[in-house]
């Protein structure tokens, strides 16, 4: 079962310094570009220290899409609490505690509304229901 948010366990240095060293339960080694991104983005902690995509793609060299997708894996695969803005100071941030977490999490939980709305209306309540029922959180 996954932890509470507020208890996210071990400060986030020792979660990067961690991933970056192949240490814990991790899904596989960490490549060296996403290590050189994880570098880049611990000097950005916190929601009020961000960085933007285009300055990130300028100091990696890898393309947007690239950063996004790297993004998304450091967050769903190998947990690190890395936060995006659109409100300024708009940009990625490792998030430095769950007020921060939550911040950015929440686009997604609207996201997902949307998303259950637009499904319940094509397919009808019921077979909604249905279909929430056999979906297991936490399995893609």
């Amino acid at each position: 079962m996954d932890q509470p948010l507020l208890q996210f366990g071990p400060d986030v240095d020792a979660v990067i310094a961690d991933a970056v060293a192949g240490r814990g339960a991790l899904p596989w080694p960490m490549e060296i570009e996403m290590k050189k991104l994880l570098w880049i983005l611990a000097e950005h902690k916190g929601a009020a220290n961000p960085i933007q995509l285009r300055d990130l793609v300028a100091r990696t060299g890898f393309d947007g899409r690239v950063v996004k997708a790297m993004v998304r894996s450091l967050v769903v695969d190998f947990e690190i609490p890395i936060g995006a803005s659109r409100a300024e100071p708009a940009g990625y941030f490792v998030a430095t505690n769950a007020t921060e977490r939550l911040a950015a999490a929440r686009p997604y939980i609207a996201e997902i509304r949307k998303l259950a709305s637009r499904v319940k209306a094509l397919i009808g309540g019921q077979a909604f229901v249905e279909e929430l029922g056999q979906m297991r959180m936490g399995q893609s």
